[in-house]
């Protein structure tokens, strides 16, 4: 079974970047890569409300 994967980076993140969140949305089956724009690496208090929407967004459409 794959289950289903959403990776969640912040686009001015400087200790995990975008790019490498691009690289396991690559090799991981059934993965999508969110970017939050203007959001460094701690989304859950740089980008709450954008984090949230994404969260919810993915919970509910995974079946």
């Amino acid at each position: 079974m794959q289950l289903p994967v959403m990776l969640v980076h912040g686009e001015e993140d400087l200790l995990c970047p975008a790019e490498m969140g691009k690289a396991m949305a690559d090799v991981l089956p059934n993965a999508q890569l969110e970017t939050i724009p203007k959001a460094g690496h701690t989304l859950n208090l740089e980008a709450v409300p954008a984090l949230t929407r994404l969260i919810d967004a993915f919970a509910t459409s995974v079946k």
